[in-house]
């Protein structure tokens, strides 16, 4: 019983293992906060997973003022490893990156903030690899999007920093 409870835990591991995605920051990325360029940041990432059609990703921050949501976009081809910065000015894509609603209400990205020296903002930057695409349409809200990402997410990273 104990060396099947032991290969169970090898596999869940592995499997749990082979599901991650990791992320690189393509540049520093403070310079895409307020004051600097009003643009979403690059990121790369490499993974193992087979059957991702699609990837989703969502930029957070969590300050004293809580959670604000600064992008999200869906529909970034599967066969992509990597998003320059400007996703939404740029649309290095072909118009088929779709941007869910942020924090201000808009389908864009805005930039985080430090509203002062001493104010710690914690970013993170997650990508969801997809077995799907999904809507079509702009205007996704967070929980519609964390929702259909939860039904078909196929693995996922997220790199976090501070300002």
């Amino acid at each position: 019983m104990k060396l099947l409870t032991f290969f169970s835990l090898v596999l869940c591991t592995l499997s749990m293992q082979a599901q991650s995605i990791t992320i690189t920051p393509a540049n520093d990325l403070t310079h895409f906060s307020c004051g600097k360029k009003a643009v979403s940041p690059p990121i790369n990432w490499k993974h193992k997973l087979s059957n991702v059609i699609s990837y989703g990703m969502m930029v957070e921050s969590i300050d004293k003022g809580g959670k604000k949501i600064h992008m999200i976009a869906y529909n970034i081809p599967g066969k992509q490893f990597r998003i320059p910065a400007g996703l939404r000015k740029h649309s290095p894509f072909g118009n088929k990156v779709k941007f869910g609603k942020t924090s201000i209400g808009k389908e864009t990205y805005f930039p985080y903030c430090k509203k002062s020296e001493n104010e710690k903002v914690s970013v993170s930057i997650r990508l969801i690899a997809l077995d799907a695409m999904l809507p079509a349409k702009d205007g996704l809200s967070a929980k519609e999007f964390k929702a259909l990402c939860k039904k078909h997410s196929v693995g996922e990273g997220t790199y976090t920093f501070d300002l």
